[in-house]
């Protein structure tokens, strides 16, 4: 159980997926796992849907943006390219390079896993939630 019997926290590894999909305050995502019974799917379901006034759910939601693969590209071509496609951004999507400028490492961290890993982070989720019958632990 969580602090104060909360609900069920997530386990260490499981803390890690949801980081790895780009959500870096800990103590949101352990308070939506515990307000779903521990279930992670629904966990993460919440999170995407829930108000967020960091902007750390549109972080993740990036990767749905149509200039994420260009991003990927720049970022792994240099700091040059960066640069150029950043001034690109503000002119274009002033909402994107705001979301770049306030969340740096987040969106580094969203732009540097490979699709194929972060297919396998969300079919792990499903996975579990398949495990868990759909209830809590």
């Amino acid at each position: 159980r969580g602090p104060g019997g909360a609900g069920p926290q997530p386990t260490d590894a499981e803390l890690a997926r949801f980081l790895e999909l780009g959500f870096s305050d800990a103590a949101a995502v352990r308070e939506a796992y515990a307000a779903h019974g521990g279930n992670a799917q629904r966990a993460l379901s919440a999170l995407l849907t829930a108000p967020d006034p960091a902007g750390l759910n549109d972080v993740v939601m990036l990767r749905y943006h149509p200039q994420f693969g260009d991003m990927r590209e720049a970022v792994r071509t240099g700091p040059f390219a960066v640069r150029e496609l950043m001034d690109r951004l503000a002119a274009q999507s002033p909402a994107v390079a705001r979301l770049v400028a306030e969340h740096p490492m987040e969106v580094m961290r969203i732009l540097l896993l490979d699709d194929d890993d972060y297919r396998d982070l969300l079919e792990s989720y499903e996975a579990a939630a398949a495990e868990e019958g759909g209830g809590g632990r």
